[in-house]
C-alpha cells in the first residue's frame, strides 16, 4: 500500500529509467554494441594472442608481420579465426551491462 509516495514497509518506488527503453531493449542495444566492438578489435587480439603464446619478443614489424602471415595463410577471415567463440561469450556479457 502506498503511502505518501511510500511502499509500506518503509521502501520507496524507484524511478524509471532516463532513457525510457525496456530491459530487453537495452540488452539488445548492449549486446550489439559488445558484438561490434569485439568484431572490430578481433584481428589484433588474434596477433596479440598468437604472440603471447610464442617465444619470440614483441615488436610492431613482428605483429604487422604475423598479420601478414595470417592473411596469406588464411585470406582476410583468417584474422576473426575464433571469433564465434569470442562472441558467444561476450553477447550475453555485453547484454547485461
Amino acid at each position: 500500500m502506498l503511502e505518501n509516495g511510500a511502499l509500506s514497509g518503509g521502501t520507496t518506488r524507484t524511478a524509471e529509467p532516463a532513457h525510457g527503453l525496456r530491459p530487453l531493449e537495452v540488452f539488445v542495444i548492449g549486446a550489439a554494441a559488445g558484438a561490434i566492438a569485439k568484431t572490430l578489435t578481433a584481428p589484433a587480439d588474434r596477433v596479440r594472442l598468437l604472440y603471447q603464446v610464442s617465444t619470440s619478443p614483441w615488436t610492431l614489424r613482428g605483429a604487422l608481420g604475423l598479420g601478414s602471415a595470417l592473411v596469406r595463410q588464411g585470406g582476410p577471415e583468417g584474422l576473426w579465426r575464433g571469433h564465434s567463440a569470442t562472441l558467444w561469450r561476450i553477447v550475453p556479457f555485453a547484454g547485461v551491462q
